[in-house]
């Protein structure tokens, strides 16, 4: 395929998951006294791996398993074979990652391979790498459930006129409210002319941590998906920005975020986020809201969002990890700054995770105009809101 040119349909993965007749599970090791209701139910116990990702071509190439941490089932899984051969003869690199892991075996570049298990044997069409597509290419990715794609089309388009992003990768996490196809067409008329890709990543996301800062330990989805798209899609990125559907970057000084990662001695550079208050002047339907119809700081925030960043593939070894709010690499303490931040919209969400999106009155001693953010949003035509308070110091 001709870098940039657009492909038909949404991309899968090749996952293998335990049968039920096996009667092997994933170990969970977090205590039981701090499990939250739920939890059994939302640990994946059964995902062997995500994805099985062929690089390189004949006889040298190489087949990366993507999957969550193998825990009691990775002797399982290194004493299985690979079209015949004993699989663990064929392991060059196992990297124990947070929250996930990948395999990398010697094998060549072919259609079809066949793995047998203790559990059982299945034949796999590995996915195909196609780091040519997005080579050189400033690209924005997020992995997303249910967003509305309206959300998803202005969160792109914000990041490809303030920061140059020209290249969007998206892995929707088994969305109900449409389907992945729909997303991918929408997001390529919107955005014509663009590498635009979306990968259907149904795998379950995992319960989240006993409090809002510890014990994230059990979802591995996301993890699993920062390493596919890394080692499928982004090794030749010129640089590749990590947020979420809800969160813009802003640019203190008005370079691109792309640009400042790509200078950077490390490759990378971070930062953190501010909320912005579901408060706003907007007339219509609370369903309808935009990123574009809130621009006032949230007063009620005690402190700053967690980091995220923007990465040159390229300068991250293959050992050191991406994940939500890190890069586990050299530099990464210093790459963080000030020049950037994101604003994190609460009134852009499904609720996922707690509600926090109903709307609210414009309170001119609790809300203040982000100046920044506003003027961001103005270059990006997302501006469609009458704010009551605009004019407002």
């Amino acid at each position: 395929m001709r870098p940039g040119r657009a492909r038909w349909d949404v991309l899968g993965c090749a996952s293998l998951t335990l049968p039920a007749h096996s009667g092997l599970r994933r170990d969970i090791t977090r205590p039981i006294s701090e499990r939250q209701p739920g939890f059994d139910d939302q640990f994946d116990a059964t995902t062997v791996f995500y994805d099985a990702i062929a690089l390189g071509s004949w006889p040298s190439g190489q087949l990366v398993l993507v999957g969550p941490p193998l825990r009691n089932l990775e002797a399982t899984v290194t004493t299985g074979r690979i079209d015949g051969r004993p699989l663990g003869t064929r392991i060059t690199r196992f990297h124990h990652r947070d929250r996930c892991c990948d395999i990398w075996l010697a094998a060549p570049r072919v259609r079809t391979v066949t793995v047998a298990f203790d559990f059982g044997a299945t034949q796999l069409r590995p996915s195909r790498a196609e780091l040519r597509r997005y080579a050189g290419r400033r690209v924005l990715y997020t992995l997303s459930k249910d967003n509305d794609p309206a959300w998803v089309v202005d969160w792109a388009r914000f990041h490809l006129v303030n920061h140059g992003a020209d290249a969007v990768l998206l892995y929707d996490n088994g969305s109900t409210r449409y389907s992945p196809r729909h997303l991918l067409q929408t997001l390529r008329a919107a955005l014509p002319g663009l590498p635009v890709d979306v990968v259907s990543w149904p795998f379950p996301y995992g319960p989240g941590g006993f409090s809002s800062t510890s014990g994230w330990d059990s979802d591995f989805c996301q993890a699993g998906a920062f390493q596919d798209a890394r080692f499928r899609f982004l090794g030749r990125a010129a640089s590749v920005l990590n947020t979420d559907v809800d969160e813009l970057v802003i640019s203190a000084s008005g370079r691109s975020v792309f640009q400042a990662a790509e200078q950077d001695a490390a490759g990378c550079v971070a930062f953190a986020g501010d909320w912005i208050g579901a408060a706003t002047g907007r007339r219509g339907h609370p369903g309808a809201a935009r990123h574009g119809d809130f621009v006032h700081r949230d007063a009620a925030q005690l402190e700053r969002c967690p980091l995220k960043w923007c990465v040159v593939p390229a300068r991250t070894g293959l050992e050191y990890n991406w994940s939500t709010h890190h890069v586990r690499m050299p530099g990464f303490t210093a790459a963080i700054t000030d020049e950037f931040g994101y604003r994190h919209f609460r009134a852009i969400s499904t609720d996922w995770k707690y509600p926090r999106s109903a709307p609210m009155a414009l309170d001119p001693a609790l809300h203040r105009v982000d100046r920044p953010l506003e003027a961001a949003l103005d270059r990006a035509g997302l501006r469609g809101a009458v704010n009551a308070f605009k004019h407002q110091a």
